[in-house]
């Protein structure tokens, strides 16, 4: 706590420095190794505590499988799989770049579009781990999407107390086409992985009146408040489920104030001292949630164009039908994504509804409180209240819930046809309940690939294509309606050397590209100076680059020499 408040102090008086980092860090490492007494002291378990089922050889071996698949899922082609590069990625990955080579360093306020700093140290880790390039970009969410499959698999677990339930929920999250593509692209899983990972310690530190996961939670929360946007909610998340348990299960606050007053010093020490930058610049830190929120006029200018009407109300109602069938019927809107079906296809869609009726009808059960809390509080603030609803991007933190939902019907359904079969009915169970998963894992990851396997806007062609030549080779470029000085292109072709040329520019500045070796690229309206390139360099190799349905993209002509 004193390293974190002299870091504070420092960042006040002048500013942010290499010892300011230091203690920051200093202080939350501290006050994480300060409760190391407690888990190596044994002491006896509060007279209170709710204990979960322990986990038997099956429920591991179950676990196990499902982590295995979902990171091949993650993992598998994982710089081609989606083959577009948004701007947004390409711009975490130039950021991040930034830390890998020591260009930057500062990690208090924000970076790039509005995004706390904080944000972009896991993907530079990342980079600087597995390689500063697109696959070193996104392991980070690789990592993180499948250990969202674990904190899923812990919580369901821990809330519900039920293996059964907590292998379906995740198995269906890890096979899920959202869960899928934003476990494989930057920005979006990290949030979620702090989010869901400290839901899972505070529901133990309730349970089990345990102090040390309640502060550790407390740090998560922290660190989720300073990452993408959608995160922040994890705080009305958590204070639902206090003023919950206070009316229902007082025994979890009564019995847990100095577990609950710890969760929110290990929150102030994570933040801090951004507490002081977003403190005393506090429409920065909301700019980007500001800029799509509903009642911004910007927004609701566009939302009437969009839904042609000139009410408020229409608008409304529009944003409310287009969340709330977003599972069954509406597609994504985002610009990451843009998935062209439902969040959830045919097969398990109408589950939802049943377990949306079951959770309703047992609304007062803990597990339920927060399961439709959670639910309801990211599908009115992630997609009613925002722009173009349903963006995933602002919703991957309703997909495990969702899963849960679906999954809450075939529990219970096996619970009933286990009664009325026998026990010996429960083998058949078993398969029946797995190959329906296959089944829908093979449609979801059809459906998946199908989408993201060759679509690519022509920057991104043009960046891929750079990324295979050899390192020294310069590139050049007369392009209409972008530029190799895009992010997409900049992220992807690092370190070779981008030149943009007008495309009306005289021949004499043809001679300003680096090299040789070097790279002309040229859009289809400028193949017209391709004459002038090939008579200042005539021994040069021409080759044409189209899409899989034969549109011309872009012509290269590389001189070696």
């Amino acid at each position: 706590m004193l390293c974190s408040a002299v870091a504070v102090i420092l960042f006040a008086l002048q500013g942010e420095g290499a010892l300011m980092r230091w203690l920051w860090a200093g202080g939350v490492l501290l006050f994480i190794a300060s409760w190391w007494s407690w888990l190596t002291t044994r002491r006896p378990a509060a007279p209170d505590a709710e204990a979960s089922p322990h986990f038997r050889w099956i429920n591991v071996a179950i676990l196990g499988v499902i982590l295995v698949v979902g990171f091949g899922l993650r993992v598998y082609r994982l710089t081609t799989l989606p083959l577009e590069l948004s701007t947004d990625m390409a711009s975490y990955g130039l950021v991040a770049r930034e830390y890998v080579l020591g260009e930057q360093s500062h990690i208090v306020g924000v970076g790039w579009f509005y995004i706390p700093r904080l944000a972009f140290l896991p993907y530079a880790a990342s980079m600087w781990l597995f390689g500063n390039n697109l696959f070193g970009l996104y392991m980070t969410s690789v990592i993180m999407g499948t250990l969202n499959l674990l904190t899923t698999y812990l919580l369901v677990w821990r809330m519900f107390d039920r293996h059964r339930l907590a292998a379906l929920a995740t198995a269906i999250t890890a096979i899920h086409a959202g869960h899928i593509e934003y476990s494989r692209i930057a920005g979006f899983m990290d949030a979620w992985f702090f989010g869901y990972l400290a839901l899972l310690l505070v529901v133990d530190g309730l349970r089990a009146r345990r102090t040390i996961t309640l502060a550790l939670a407390g740090v998560l929360v922290g660190l989720c408040l300073q990452t993408y946007p959608a995160s922040r909610i994890i705080v009305l998340i958590l204070a639902v489920l206090v003023v919950y348990a206070f009316f229902y299960r007082r025994a979890w606050v009564t019995e847990n104030w100095s577990g609950l007053g710890w969760l929110v010093v290990g929150a102030l020490i994570a933040i801090s001292p951004n507490l002081i930058y977003f403190g005393h610049d506090w429409q920065t830190y909301i700019q980007r949630a500001r800029e799509v929120s509903l009642f911004d006029p910007d927004v609701i200018t566009h939302l009437k164009h969009v839904y042609n009407t000139n009410s408020f109300i229409v608008v409304v109602w529009e944003q409310i039908k287009h969340s709330l069938l977003m599972f069954n019927y509406y597609t994504d809107n985002s610009a990451h994504f843009g998935y062209p079906h439902p969040m959830f296809n045919s097969f398990i869609s109408p589950l939802l509804a049943l377990g949306l009726g079951y959770g309703l009808l047992r609304w007062r059960k803990p597990g339920m409180v927060l399961v439709l809390s959670s639910f309801g509080l990211i599908l009115v603030l992630g997609g009613v209240m925002t722009v173009n609803a349903p963006t995933w991007s602002r919703l991957v933190g309703i997909m495990p819930l969702a899963a849960l939902l679906i999954a809450v019907p075939l529990d219970q359904g096996w619970d009933i046809l286990a009664k009325l079969k026998g026990e010996s009915f429960v083998s058949m169970l078993v398969v029946g309940v797995s190959a329906f998963v296959i089944v829908v894992g093979v449609k979801e990851w059809s459906l998946y690939y199908e989408a993201v396997w060759d679509y690519a806007r022509p920057v991104v062609r043009v960046g891929r294509y750079l990324n295979t030549l050899p390192s020294q080779v310069a590139a050049c470029g007369m392009l209409d309606s972008y530029a190799l000085d895009w992010a997409e292109v900049k992220f992807m072709a690092w370190p070779r050397p981008l030149l943009d040329v007008s495309p009306d520019a005289p021949d004499t500045r043809l001679d300003a590209c680096p090299g040789p070796p070097f790279v002309w690229v040229l859009s289809p309206k400028n193949l017209g100076r391709l004459d002038a390139v090939q008579a200042r360099w005539p021994d040069g190799v021409v080759e044409e680059h189209y899409e899989p349905d034969g549109t011309h993209v872009f012509t290269s002509y590389m001189v070696e020499r």
